[in-house]
């Protein structure tokens, strides 16, 4: 979560053709549950952050793979949204982040941090929002 904390302060800096580096991803390295590394997975694509994994791809379970590689688990926003993801409110444990495309369409994510599990919602065009 410190990690993650960091990014908000930081995405003044950040920008197409210079993103932040929050550091490589802990999908799969046994320490985070399916739920949390793909929450993980999610917010660091967002971030729109160099997706390095920190693993041995030989070895890892078959649900993680999937994490790592079903597109569905890249969000368009990726590549093709130039601003930056932003907290836009932090309450308890639910945190709103925020990430607008050039044409006003919005990309959100719902996290949810729990001492034993984290979630994360992903929402993407949604441009009835505006």
């Amino acid at each position: 979560m410190y990690i993650l904390d960091m990014q908000d302060s930081l995405r003044k800096y950040a920008g197409p053709g210079h993103w932040n580096d929050p550091d490589m991803l802990e999908v799969g390295n046994g320490s985070l549950t399916l739920t949390e590394s793909r929450a993980h997975f999610s917010l660091w694509a967002m971030l729109a952050a160099p997706l390095i994994a920190g693993n041995d791809l030989r070895k890892v379970s078959k649900d993680v793979l999937n994490i790592l590689t079903t597109r569905k688990s890249f969000p368009s926003i990726r590549i093709r949204w130039a601003f930056k993801l932003f907290r836009q409110s932090k309450i308890d444990s639910l945190e709103i982040w925020y990430k607008a495309s050039e044409n006003g369409d919005w990309a959100l994510c719902f996290f949810i941090a729990a001492q034993k599990q984290s979630t994360c919602i992903t929402m993407e065009k949604a441009s009835h929002l505006r």
